[in-house]
């Protein structure tokens, strides 16, 4: 039987008891969803280069321990004959982890670690990293990581920029994102409120980017993040207190809040307020508020009141007052208008 040749991320071990299993399994397995200790019962070649696809080794494994998700089916791919642009697990891996081919040969009976991150095509995952069980750095780092349930939420990857998102729950009322690449962590941010699926994970844009520039940054990709918050009387963003979905938007590279946006947590579909922040000051530049003008009793308007600070001193430097309302071009639009 051929060697499988498996692309692998540099491993670096280290013994330094001060490192926590987070941090260390990030470098043993970036950008890993999950990870799975099996036995492989069938071996199986499959050859599909006739039709331009992949040679791979097919394992039916029976799953022993995992972070959650088991798995049965398992695809090593065998890149050593030039067509490791069709394997899935290279061309998936973020493009500036660094690379180390270690050569295989699968023992049925045997058991191993198999480190994870997404499903390919046919359903099967495409394996990142995969170590012999009887590696016991390795088995004792991930026996931690299962018991610790580090992995029940798992990472986005964003291949283009290279970087993993994790997040932990810290308490009911506050959680915390983590930023690695290459392995290694390059911002982190806690957040207030119970942590909320609905917008979370990279975005090629805000969710409202009319003339608002935060809402596109440079790196080209937001981190949306959302908490379900109670907000009090007096709340910077001029709410009725209650109940809101939070949500922040990061620049995913330099972890800094770009925008956050308020929605109401019982109707989520409408944005209710915004903030745009100053990258290096951190202070606020521009804060709209949306509410309905029912002053004639008729059909209730949509107005959008915008207010502009200096990001220095945060002093008010201009408003502006918006109705949503048809344009000259026969489309719906927010339209500027005198303020009264």
């Amino acid at each position: 039987m051929k060697a499988i040749v498996i692309i692998l991320s540099l491993i670096v071990f280290t013994t330094s008891h001060a490192m926590d299993d987070s941090s260390a399994f990030e470098k043993v397995a970036p950008s890993a969803c999950g990870i799975l200790l099996a036995k492989v019962v069938e071996v199986k070649e499959v050859d599909l280069s006739p039709m331009d696809g992949p040679k791979y080794l097919e394992l039916k494994v029976a799953p022993e321990q995992s972070t959650g998700r088991t798995e049965t089916t398992i695809h090593l791919y065998d890149l050593a004959e030039g067509n490791h642009v069709a394997s899935p697990t290279h061309s998936q891996l973020p493009p500036d982890v660094p690379r180390q081919a270690i050569r295989l040969t699968p023992q049925l009976g045997q058991s191993y670690w198999f480190a994870f991150e997404m499903r390919d095509n046919y359903g099967i995952p495409e394996i990142l990293q995969v170590w012999e069980s009887n590696d016991k750095e390795v088995t004792d780092l991930f026996k931690k990581v299962i018991l610790n349930k580090q992995l029940k939420f798992p990472p986005f990857v964003d291949r283009n920029l290279g970087i993993t998102i994790r997040h932990t729950i810290l308490r009911d009322d506050e959680w915390e994102i983590h930023a690695a690449r290459k392995g290694s962590q390059i911002w982190s941010a806690k957040l207030k409120g119970t942590f909320q699926d609905g917008y979370f994970g990279f975005f090629s844009s805000g969710l409202e980017v009319r003339d608002i520039p935060s809402a596109i940054p440079e790196s080209g990709k937001l981190l949306l993040a959302t908490s379900r918050q109670e907000l009090g009387r007096g709340n910077s963003y001029d709410l009725p207190k209650g109940l809101y979905d939070v949500v922040q938007a990061f620049d995913p590279v330099g972890g800094q809040v770009l925008v956050v946006y308020v929605f109401s947590a019982e109707k989520p579909i409408r944005c209710l307020a915004i903030e745009e922040f100053d990258p290096k000051s951190a202070k606020v530049t521009r804060r709209d508020r949306f509410v309905e003008d029912r002053g004639d009793g008729k059909e209730p308007k949509q107005i959008r009141q915008s207010t502009f600070f200096d990001p220095k001193d945060g002093s008010v430097q201009s408003s502006k007052r918006y109705v949503y309302s048809k344009s000259k071009e026969g489309w719906m639009d927010w339209q500027l208008v005198e303020s009264p």
